[in-house]
């Protein structure tokens, strides 16, 4: 059953959007009619025949929501320890407790995240300070586990321009040749296992988007979801497998899933479309 909702309208406004996955509209509070001017998926712009009282006024419309999705992936730890278990034949636990496997399907998340590439994370306005051009990634991201950075754009002014991923010993030839300059940042590199340079060191308080690579959330309770869905699922319980028959010291069932676990990566590569480098990238902005 549609819920009836409502939205103000401000005082003297011959138009009004709505947002609504769903909707239809019932009225609205003033002597007027009102009419669709654009509509695209999700939302709906109303105009009015007369503007809207000086006290405002009121749309009344429906939404319907659509079905419901899980905010995370489908694969529940419990998921993986039934997966993990068959696996091994091990269903009713005789040689590897909840703990231990719990462990090793971490390890495969792990393992996962940082041969695919699949756990992504946009962060957008992260503050770059003023004269510094080192920065930590666990600080820049304390609650992100970063793995790599893959892009990142400067934010100048209302414009977001992409920074140069140059090798440390040419961003320092180009961008930071002088000791103490500052500028505009032009490009950037990784520097060891958690630092980053963005040079110039930024003249003024500059913000950047940044796209980056990350390590998954540990699953620590059985209803603990997997972040990623199908098919980054599919290469999780073939490494935590492996591990236990690591521990277990059989190398050759160990290999065994491993290999099954490199499938399942290649899987996921193959069935991507493939992405055309651009002829025209990695030069500097500023001299475009």
């Amino acid at each position: 059953m549609a819920a009836i909702l409502s939205q103000a309208v401000p005082a003297a406004a011959v138009a009004q959007q709505i947002v609504a996955a769903v909707w239809s509209i019932v009225g609205i509070s003033w002597p007027a009619t009102w009419f669709i001017t654009s509509q695209d998926a999700g939302q709906v712009t109303l105009g009015f025949t007369v503007p809207a009282p000086a006290a405002g006024g009121t749309v009344y419309y429906t939404a319907v929501p659509g079905p419901t999705l899980p905010a995370t992936g489908t694969n529940s730890l419990s998921d993986y320890l039934t997966e993990v278990r068959r696996l091994l034949h091990d269903a009713q636990k005789f040689y590897f407790s909840d703990a231990d496997l719990t462990a090793d399907i971490n390890y495969g998340l792990k393992q996962r995240d940082l041969w695919s590439g699949g756990s992504r994370s946009y962060q957008p306005n992260i503050p770059l300070t003023t004269g510094l051009d080192k920065y930590s990634l666990s600080t820049l991201f304390p609650t992100l586990r970063v793995l790599d950075v893959v892009h990142v754009w400067l934010i100048f002014g209302s414009t977001r321009v992409e920074l140069d991923n140059r090798p440390f010993g040419d961003l320092t030839n180009m961008f930071r040749p002088w000791t103490s300059y500052q500028g505009i940042p032009g490009g950037w590199t990784r520097y060891g296992a958690d630092q980053v340079f963005i040079a110039t060191a930024p003249a003024t308080a500059y913000t950047a988007d940044w796209d980056l690579v990350t390590l998954s959330t540990t699953l620590v309770n059985v209803g603990d979801l997997d972040p990623l869905m199908f098919p980054y699922t599919e290469p999780v319980a073939y490494f935590a497998a492996y591990k236990a028959k690591i521990n277990q010291r059989r190398f050759d069932e160990a290999e065994v899933f491993m290999g099954f676990a490199i499938k399942a990566l290649r899987d996921i590569e193959g069935a991507r479309v493939g992405e055309m480098i651009s002829s025209y990238s990695g030069s500097d902005w500023r001299t475009r």
